[in-house]
């Protein structure tokens, strides 16, 4: 609530237009100068010090001062000696944003005095203020009411669209389970020889398959259930040092064959975390496999851990590989955006890692940033709060 009131002052103050006040007795003669000489001048504030006291408007002090003294004046003259010869003449096919900017930029005082409309040159009416207000408003609260239809139908798509990953998920699950257990029969040959080799690498190839596929149809239903708010952290301390050699030896058989190397850094005297165990080790296995999949040959994949006073326990993955550009960090952020995106792109994968990743870090109240830039690889820092 404090901050809506600051960003409602922040707006008034921003319309407060810095005119020159006028004390209480000054001459009107010097008011009237004012406004002639300023034309676009709407009102003035009377002040005593720096006390306000009262308002001069232009309309009124005109017609006041017209009705007192001006009559005998005014009674043999025609209106051509007084009118305004350039007032603002609008067609009426334009669109309000562009009357709006014609009275901002080039007539303020149209704002006062009004406007005339017309239809190809022919005169229609005038335009007043309140009518200007009145339609403004009824264009703000049409406009207000489609935003707010299009975020009903958007949060709507969003359910329908997590319900049905959801589900989906959830059907495609049981039968691979079975293919990836019945392949893993075959190649162990539980039940007697299969009698050729080339079948050992079929059973073996149906599993990897099928353990792919798994993992990507987990990563969509875990990104379903935190969109729909439906996971929940099971808390508990963790060795963080522990943690960090785990998941690094989960990825070094790929590391080695990718011919890249590996390093886990621990700050001494590491305190435990508070958090997930699984999510954890689910983000640091996407991070650090990541940094194994886009990192070159010769390369190397690093993991260090540390710990702030203030900002909590920190996990830094670090690679030396192609890097990327801001647009690019933008892209692989968002659910499904793939860097690479043309057909024939040299690293497969579906775009969910890393917004997983960010996400379930969000759920720890935690904050993950990257840092990267092309050619010189990338970092990617994790922090939970203490």
């Amino acid at each position: 609530m404090v901050w809506v009131i600051h960003i409602m002052e922040q707006l008034i103050e921003s319309l407060a237009l810095r005119i020159e006040p006028i004390q209480p007795d000054v001459k009107c003669v010097k008011i009237y100068d004012r406004f002639v000489e300023n034309p676009d001048l709407l009102s003035l504030a009377v002040v005593e010090g720096y006390q306000p006291i009262g308002l001069v408007n232009r309309h009124d002090f005109v017609v006041k001062m017209s009705h007192l003294y001006g009559h005998s004046l005014y009674d043999k003259q025609a209106v051509s000696t007084l009118m305004d010869t350039d007032p603002l003449i609008v067609e009426s096919d334009v669109p309000l944003e562009t009357l709006n900017e014609r009275i901002m930029n080039d007539k303020t005082s149209a704002l006062l005095s009004g406007f005339i409309v017309c239809d190809q040159g022919r005169y229609v009416g005038i335009g007043t203020p309140l009518s200007l207000l009145q339609f403004t408003s009824r264009q703000l609260a049409r406009r207000a009411a489609e935003l707010e239809t299009a975020r009903r139908y958007a949060e709507t798509a969003n359910e329908a669209k997590s319900a049905f990953l959801a589900n989906m998920s959830h059907e495609l699950r049981t039968p691979l389970n079975a293919i990836i257990g019945f392949s893993d029969m075959l190649g162990r040959e539980v039940h007697g020889a299969l009698g050729h080799s080339r079948y050992d690498e079929y059973a073996n190839d149906i599993k990897q398959s099928g353990e792919h596929l798994l993992g990507i149809i987990n990563d969509i239903l875990d990104l379903s259930k935190i969109e729909a708010g439906k996971i929940e952290l099971r808390d508990e301390f963790i060795d963080v040092c522990e943690m960090a050699a785990l998941c690094m030896r989960a990825v070094q058989e790929k590391a080695k064959t990718a011919n890249i190397s590996t390093n886990v850094w621990t700050q001494e005297n590491m305190p435990a975390l508070y958090a997930d165990g699984q999510k954890v080790r689910q983000i640091l296995l996407n991070l650090l496999s990541n940094a194994v999949k886009f990192s070159s040959a010769d390369g190397c994949v690093a993991l260090e851990t540390s710990v702030d006073p203030v900002e909590g326990v920190r996990f830094c993955v670090s690679d030396k590989g192609k890097g990327m550009t801001r647009e690019e960090v933008d892209i692989a952020l968002t659910p499904f955006g793939q860097v690479d995106s043309t057909i024939n792109r040299q690293h497969e994968g579906t775009g969910l890692g890393l917004p997983l990743t960010h996400k379930l870090v969000d759920l720890h109240g935690g904050t993950l940033t990257i840092d990267s830039e092309p050619g010189f690889g990338t970092k990617v820092t994790v922090t939970f709060p203490r």
